[in-house]
């Protein structure tokens, strides 16, 4: 846990010195370090830690949200469409009227035109 924590002030630390040289320099130091916090490299980020694997479907009609529902990350458009369709409240709003046009952002939106 110790070296977790160390290794998080580390971080901290070079992420903050851009911005507050002096007070990270003084940090830097504390910590332990005989170098500059200049010449240590920025934290690297792994990918799987800031990707979601499912994101909330914004489903609208004509252009006001009416409902969100959780979907898997790249999901194929056809079937965000399905989806939408097929949300309770989206059925609810409908009706009986016929969509006059579907427009669909992956990874996005769903918008329902009726008259």
């Amino acid at each position: 846990a110790a070296y977790v924590l160390e290794f998080t002030f580390d971080a901290l630390v070079r992420l903050l010195a851009p911005m507050t040289p002096h007070l990270s320099e003084e940090l830097w130091e504390r910590l332990g370090h005989d170098d500059s916090v200049f010449t240590a490299a920025m934290p690297a980020y792994d990918a799987q830690y800031i990707t979601r694997e499912t994101y909330d479907l914004v489903i609208q009609i004509n252009s006001k949200i009416r409902a969100r529902e959780p979907v898997p990350h790249d999901t194929d458009p056809a079937q965000l469409e399905k989806i939408a369709l097929a949300s309770e409240r989206v059925k609810e709003i409908v009706g009986d009227r016929k969509p006059v046009k579907i427009i669909v952002i992956p990874n996005k939106l769903v918008n329902i035109v009726v008259k």
